[in-house]
């Protein structure tokens, strides 16, 4: 579901081309599949607090895949700019199984099983790069996207098989408004809620300052790379990828607090390094790794608190902490546009590492993790 939301940027050019649309404008592809995907957050994710999850799931699953087929074989731009919509909604049913899996598993599992679950979400992004552009090269765009529709088919299949209903859920009304008026209702009557959404937010923003400001800085002299060979870079997400399962037992064992004293400090120590970037390649890489373990670490040490606080609201719970998370994105995406240009690189990664730094400020401030009972 994830990876739906990748396929298409190192494809960009071939879409544009077969439709005839300027390349200048290929952006609005990926704000298109951006666009469903944090609307399919905020509108349909809260709904697995109240609808039977597998059914929903089920239903997701189907309009992906139709969506996906339907972009495939799509004759013209506008049809498959619809297309990518739905189908960036509903892979809004990735966000869905997270609390999904955090409500069936062992609370003294919990952090560890989300952690595996985030692991394959995470994963996505960079190996999703790696099959569009494969596909894309060898037997063309349509192609990535019929394989991704198929693949959503089987996934579907598997989930009819091995998901648990909830019988207990069928037929219970609906209030969709009240539904909605909840979401707001949940930030104040938990403010831990609103502190990780906080603390997730400042780390996205970070991580987001990296990748955006990043492809300029190795586009430029001295390093003059190509499209494909920054693509490239992206592999360096794999690390991030690999650490939640690790974080997450971690967590379940009670150290949530070093983690994220330890983590953001690792994304401080990131920015610092990446300032020499222009030392050589080899330092951007192991830089880049170490933030992406960071930030990843840092989602499932927040993960792990929220999704305790409230077990029957566990999605609307997501769909508040991913929709903050997001906004923090899109604010790093911004200033990285105008920082590199205004402060050069060097006052980006300054930025970039005063991000984290008052994570951990305002993480000792209200965590108070020296207490003696902390307040979680």
């Amino acid at each position: 579901m994830i990876a739906n939301l990748y396929y298409l940027q190192p494809i960009l050019s071939l879409v544009t081309g077969a439709f005839g649309i300027p390349l200048a404008t290929s952006g609005l592809l990926v704000s298109c599949a951006q666009l469903g995907y944090t609307l399919g957050i905020v509108l349909v994710v809260p709904l697995g607090d109240v609808l039977e999850r597998r059914a929903l799931l089920s239903r997701m699953f189907t309009i992906n895949a139709l969506a996906l087929l339907v972009a495939a074989a799509s004759p013209n731009f506008l049809l498959f700019c619809a297309a990518v919509l739905i189908s960036g909604v509903t892979a809004s049913a990735a966000m869905l199984i997270v609390p999904y899996v955090a409500s069936i598993a062992a609370e003294h599992r919990r952090g560890q099983v989300i952690g595996v679950v985030m692991t394959g979400a995470l994963l996505a992004i960079p190996l999703s790069w790696l099959v569009s552009g494969g596909i894309g090269n060898a037997a063309g765009w349509r192609l990535v996207y019929a394989s991704a529709g198929c693949a959503a088919l089987i996934l579907l299949m598997l989930l009819r098989i091995t998901l648990p209903t909830e019988p207990e859920r069928r037929g219970q009304p609906v209030r969709y408004e009240q539904l909605m008026r909840s979401l707001w209702q949940l930030i104040l009557e938990y403010p831990a809620l609103a502190r990780r959404a906080l603390y997730g937010a400042l780390g996205m923003a970070s991580f987001s300052m990296l990748w955006t400001g990043l492809p300029i800085l190795l586009s430029q002299p001295p390093f003059n790379f190509s499209t494909s060979s920054i693509g490239l870079i992206g592999l360096t997400g794999v690390t991030g990828a690999l650490i939640p399962g690790v974080v997450g037992r971690l967590c379940d064992h009670g150290y949530r607090h070093a983690l994220a004293f330890g983590l953001a400090s690792l994304m401080i120590l990131a920015w610092a390094v990446l300032s020499f970037a222009a030392t050589g390649l080899w330092i951007i890489i192991a830089a880049a790794m170490a933030l992406n373990v960071g930030v990843m670490g840092l989602q499932i040490t927040h993960q792990s608190v929220i999704y305790k606080l409230a077990p029957a609201a566990n999605s609307r719970i997501t769909a508040v902490f991913i929709s903050i998370n997001f906004v923090g994105g899109a604010i790093g995406s911004a200033v990285a546009s105008f920082g590199i240009r205004y402060v050069g690189w060097e006052g980006l990664c300054l930025l970039g590492a005063a991000l984290p730094a008052a994570l951990v400020l305002a993480y000792a401030l209200k965590e108070r993790p020296f207490a003696r009972v902390a307040v979680q």
